[in-house]
């Protein structure tokens, strides 16, 4: 009988074990798929800036030339393609 006790109570400490890793993996999975969400949030946030970016880039490429439109060695500016 005493034995049967020690097996029921090993068995009971065994399966407390268990759920307490599960509900641990739980909240880790709950705390990566949260950081996934924002990390696609952030992904998506810099992805639509950078036709933006772009943009403000080649505008200022272009007012550079307006406003320089000689080199340093004497060359017209608008002779050379326009560095991408």
């Amino acid at each position: 009988m005493l034995k049967h006790h020690v097996d029921l109570d090993l068995l009971r400490s065994l399966i407390d074990a268990l759920e307490l890793e599960r509900e641990r993996n739980n909240r880790q999975m709950n705390r990566i798929v949260c950081g996934h969400h924002e990390l696609v949030k952030r992904v998506e946030f810099l992805e639509s800036e950078i036709p933006y970016l772009r943009y403000r880039a080649d505008r200022s490429a272009e007012l550079e030339y307006l406003e320089h439109p000689y080199s340093l060695d004497g060359d017209a500016r608008c002779n050379r393609p326009l560095q991408e």
